[in-house]
């Protein structure tokens, strides 16, 4: 740039120089033309000629991208169906796009895409550039939030969405492959996660919704209230024995509060006492062997069933000896049947104090419903 704008200031300087000969300019005139030229029209002209090769840059990239989006859509599938439309859709932007559990997206040389909300796993056979981390990533990583990524030369990739539900967004060509079936709307479980199955089959049967709209929370932990609505809808939603429970009260249940219905429902079907004193306790936090107890006392004083015979041998857990006493029977039901088992995959750890949170819950309900006719 500097060469050209001595090239320029050179020729700009000969023609003022005739043009000073020809008309007779004084000194001073030629000084005043200088000065014009280096402040004035100089810059001008290198704004001028930018501008120019600017505009002729957007037009080689316009065009390029032409090119490419063209070698994408054959690679890809050629130009359309047979039908006429055509499966292969284009973004211009990185735009968040919903997705669903299963959809597949396929993309190739050039694609951008940039991570949201959900999990996504994409897989390659090439090179696919992390340019939020400024690194390759192998086939099989999981994508980051947050993150961009671009497709490198050579290669195809697809990235498949493991959540119920995600949001990414997708520059360039792509073809999509919707995934069948109806998929959880929730991005926070995926296929993942060890309690997928269990809150998908929680979900599924109405015994759990989400915490919003997108959200299950499996970490979070259910409290008193919470759990007796869930074996609510575990009874089948008996709505005549919720009139039959009216005159059951506790000291810290309200009469307006949302749970007080299958509260007092739990009450009068002996599924629950309360914590004493006349209080419930609806907002404390349930353990695992709480969890059990009250599953325990649905299933005999409830649902009927006979559990005799039915223990099973805590020995081999190395933290046996931390089951509370008046949790002894429940939790060696629970572990006979399968529903209570060890948290850990290299020792047998019961872990009876450890939080009953949701996908843990969601997991023993599922096995219950599996186990007990």
């Amino acid at each position: 740039m500097k060469k050209s704008t001595k090239i320029l200031a050179a020729s700009a300087l000969t023609v003022c120089l005739l043009a000073g000969v020809g008309y007779g300019m004084a000194p001073a005139d030629s000084l005043v033309s200088l000065s014009y030229l280096t402040e004035t029209f100089l810059p001008l002209a290198q704004k001028k000629g930018e501008e120019a090769g600017n505009s002729k840059l957007q037009k080689s990239y316009d065009d390029g991208k032409k090119n490419l989006d063209a070698v994408q859509r054959e690679v890809l599938g050629g130009s359309g169906s047979s039908d006429g439309t055509d499966d292969v859709k284009a973004s211009e932007s990185l735009a968040p796009t919903n997705w669903n559990d299963g959809d597949l997206v396929e993309l190739s040389i050039g694609s951008g895409f940039l991570m949201g909300e959900g999990t996504a796993v994409v897989s390659h056979d090439g090179a696919v550039i992390d340019a939020t981390a400024g690194k390759e990533i192998p086939s099989g990583t999981r994508l980051q939030k947050q993150h961009r990524y671009l497709v490198g030369e050579g290669t195809q990739g697809m990235v498949e969405i493991m959540s119920g539900a995600a949001t990414m967004g997708v520059q360039g060509t792509y073809r999509y492959t919707p995934a069948k079936g109806t998929p959880m709307p929730f991005y926070d479980v995926s296929r993942l996660d060890w309690y997928y199955e269990a809150v998908r089959f929680a979900y599924e049967k109405g015994l759990f919704s989400g915490t919003g709209p997108n959200t299950f929370e499996p970490s979070v932990a259910m409290d008193r209230a919470q759990i007796m609505t869930v074996f609510y809808k575990l009874a089948g939603n008996p709505e005549k024995e919720l009139a039959a429970a009216a005159d059951v009260h506790f000291a810290d249940v309200p009469e307006d509060a949302w749970y007080t219905p299958y509260v007092k429902w739990a009450a009068a079907q002996n599924v629950t006492r309360g914590i004493g004193d006349g209080n419930f306790g609806p907002g404390v936090t349930v353990d695992r062997e709480q969890f059990v107890q009250l599953l325990y006392n649905f299933t005999k004083e409830y649902a009927g069933k006979d559990l005799q015979n039915q223990s099973g041998d805590l020995s081999a857990f190395i933290d046996a000896g931390t089951v509370s006493d008046w949790a002894g029977t429940a939790v060696s039901w629970a572990v006979s049947n399968g529903i209570m088992g060890s948290i850990e995959e290299n020792r047998m750890v019961l872990s009876p104090k450890g939080v009953a949170n949701r996908a843990v819950a969601a997991a023993m309900l599922m096995t219950y419903t599996n186990k007990i006719p």
